[in-house]
């Protein structure tokens, strides 16, 4: 391998006990002696890179540290331990390092919470801008965890088979909590390849959609009549965002209301449940092979 292969090597090997707890050069030069066993400070400084008086200065830490050991020569050499009792001491005291962070951090939160004054309240009025993919989903899944009575959507196509390709699941674990789901979908959007991501869903009495003639403006969910999800952006599309939360009941009534008049004036359909069914008779004599005449 050349110099400069092992010289990267190193750098990526030292990159993974950095992550571990020690610096960077800690781990330089501990892997150094790792490799090469007994070596003198200045053949170390050699093959690791690592300037001499660092060199010195870095073997004292690890030697505390346990990871390196002097033997008595003249000049001095030193050897270190295996790499595998060496990563697992430094697992050890990380694992333990992260459970006493765990205590100050419980405590810390206790105490913040105890000695806060007028401490504002989760249901305080809100209004939240979420700009990323991601972070709308997260936010719709957790409100569908919480939900106890009534989800409503207004939708638009394009984003609510994403939603839905995504959530199909958690929204039959919903619908089996007796949580209601209604979706009102423009009727000209209706195609097969939604009727088939809801298939799942027609077995749940609580689960209805009924279609509208016109494209709505804009899209948004009713949770609960708690909170809302409004999305910022007239145009269909697969990239949900950004997208408003609010709890502000003046928002969420309004929402709400506005979502009942679409229930009331879209019309109900089985278009999507319905799907003719051959008899057996007619499916043997299409599966069966056809003669020339």
């Amino acid at each position: 391998m050349r110099q400069g292969e092992k010289m990267k090597r190193l750098e990526e090997d030292a990159l993974i006990l950095t992550e571990l707890g020690l610096s960077s050069l800690q781990a330089k030069i501990y892997l150094t002696l790792a490799k090469y066993r007994n070596l003198k400070a200045s053949e170390i400084s050699a093959y690791s890179g690592v300037a001499r008086p660092d060199v010195y200065r870095v073997l004292l830490e690890l030697e505390e540290a346990g990871l390196v050991e002097v033997m008595i020569y003249q000049p001095e050499e030193f050897h270190a331990i295996s790499i595998d009792k060496c990563v697992s001491d430094l697992l050890h005291r990380r694992i333990q390092k992260t459970a006493e962070l765990q205590k100050k951090a419980l405590t810390l939160t206790q105490n913040f919470k105890r000695n806060t004054v007028n401490e504002e309240p989760e249901e305080k009025f809100q209004f939240i801008l979420i700009h990323n993919k991601d972070a709308v989903f997260a936010k719709a899944e957790k409100i569908t965890m919480s939900a106890q009575d009534r989800i409503c959507f207004l939708a638009l196509k394009e984003r609510i088979i994403l939603w839905l390709f995504n959530h199909i699941p958690l929204l039959e674990e919903t619908l089996a909590r007796k949580v209601s789901c209604q979706i009102v979908l423009p009727k000209n959007e209706g195609d097969q390849g939604f009727g088939e991501l809801i298939d799942a869903l027609w077995k749940y009495p609580n689960f209805s959609l009924r279609l509208i003639s016109e494209v709505p403006a804009i899209g948004f969910s009713v949770w609960d009549r708690k909170e809302v999800l409004l999305n910022n952006l007239s145009i269909d599309g697969f990239f949900p965002y950004p997208t408003l939360w609010s709890n502000n009941k003046s928002i969420v009534e309004l929402s709400q209301s506005y979502f009942d008049l679409m229930w009331q004036k879209a019309q109900k359909t089985n278009f999507y449940k319905e799907k003719p069914v051959a008899s057996k008779e007619k499916r043997e004599m299409q599966a069966a092979p056809q003669n020339d005449i």
